[in-house]
């Protein structure tokens, strides 16, 4: 069992982690070995991409699924909320049983 899911009294199981990261896909790596040994499904979802150029999805999509070849990837601003329905989206289809408030 994941030491992500254990409390003293009784095991809690967790269905889907969000990762959130701004900067480098590099700076989550260690971060996304950790979660793939829970056996939890996660999202990536690198956040400002008002600040970056159209080829850092391609390149943070290929250095996401070096690890894990079943890696989700999506990209948003919550400043503009650009591509903001492409992380609806896929919190959705990660797991039906996820509430989501608009």
């Amino acid at each position: 069992m994941c030491w992500l899911a254990k409390t003293q009294h009784t095991p809690i199981e967790m269905h889907v982690i969000i990762l959130l990261y701004t900067d480098s896909v590099e700076n989550i790596l260690k971060l996304q070995k950790m979660i793939m040994a829970c056996k939890v499904q996660y999202l990536a979802v690198r956040t400002k991409i008002d600040m970056i150029s159209g080829d850092a999805y391609r390149r943070d999509l290929q250095s996401l699924k070096s690890f894990d070849g079943n890696a989700a990837l999506a990209f948003t601003s919550s400043t503009t909320k650009e591509r903001f329905y492409e992380l609806h989206e896929a919190v959705l289809q990660m797991h039906s049983g996820v509430g989501w408030r608009s």
